[in-house]
């Protein structure tokens, strides 16, 4: 995540996530497992004040459209999981410069 100072202590933030999803099943007669990559680009808002002169507290809130939805199915029965389209999150921590 790349970030830009819109006015101390508020950033705005852009990014590219990626990741493997695995998947197994079981209780059906042939278990198999089956991997698939998962990208998404989002941009956040973060507001970062500091608590001391190294230390600051982080609040973000984020939202992630996903460029690849891959489907995980069972034979006889369709498709048992898929990501979302759109994910959102929203972080707290601490910052250390």
């Amino acid at each position: 995540m790349g970030c830009q100072l819109l006015a101390r202590p508020a950033f705005v933030c852009a990014g590219l996530e990626a990741g493997r999803l695995s998947g197994t099943g079981f209780g059906s007669r042939e278990q198999r497992t089956g991997h698939a990559l998962w990208a998404a680009p989002g941009v956040e808002a973060l507001f970062a004040p500091a608590l001391a002169s190294a230390l600051s507290l982080q609040v973000s809130a984020g939202i992630f459209i996903a460029l690849r939805k891959p489907e995980f199915a069972i034979d006889g029965v369709g498709v048992v999981h898929q990501p979302s389209p759109v994910s959102a999150r929203v972080e707290l921590g601490m910052g250390w410069q």
